[in-house]
């Protein structure tokens, strides 16, 4: 099995690779899950969500191009241009990025992907480093999963797994983990 990519079920995966004397290397761990009915938010957080507009172009394309680096590293293939022109910028007028926004501030992002099958799913999460462990991710989180929730019967996501704050977070949300995924 020299120079083969193998993508699945997280267990499966591991033990093909376990069978015989194989190097192998994990690429991606991904957590899929699932929101059919959203848990009520626990507590009162400052800030508001809106959808995002053209002004904020440049500070969602920083935050998307941070969501690149920490979810994907060394093999991050996409630079600040890339995440403007490709991402951002046609994605505004679609109207499929929130923000978070607390004293006059964005502290978070996310974008609403709705499939051809009208199956929306929530991705490109991110919150400002100086932002985290203050409850407004999950406020936001919480806030954009039930908007979904009033149109749609559910709403994906996937997740890196070995992330456990945000895991926590959409899973307080009222996700349901529902595959386990390996690369």
């Amino acid at each position: 099995m020299k120079d083969h990519s193998f993508t699945g079920q997280r267990d499966i995966v591991l033990n093909l690779m376990k069978t015989g004397d194989h190097h192998f290397r994990i690429v991606s761990e991904r957590n899929v899950y699932e929101c059919e009915r959203i848990v009520p938010i626990t507590n009162k957080i400052d800030g508001k969500f809106f959808m995002a507009n053209m002004k904020d172009a440049e500070i969602i394309r920083n935050m998307s191009y941070s969501f690149q680096q920490e979810e994907y590293g060394d093999r991050n293939d996409k630079n600040e241009k890339y995440m403007l022109e490709r991402g951002v910028m046609p994605s505004i007028p679609n109207e499929i990025f929130f923000k978070w926004v607390d004293r006059g501030r964005i502290k978070s992002v996310l974008q609403l992907r709705i499939d051809k099958n009208h199956s929306p799913n929530i991705g490109h999460f991110f919150s400002d480093p100086t932002a985290r462990n203050r409850g407004s991710g999950y406020a936001f989180f919480w806030n954009v999963t039930n908007l979904v929730l009033e149109k749609f019967t559910c709403c994906g996501l996937i997740t890196k797994r070995s992330y456990e704050p945000s895991n926590s977070v959409f899973v307080k949300t009222g996700n349901k983990k529902i595959y386990d995924w390996k690369s």
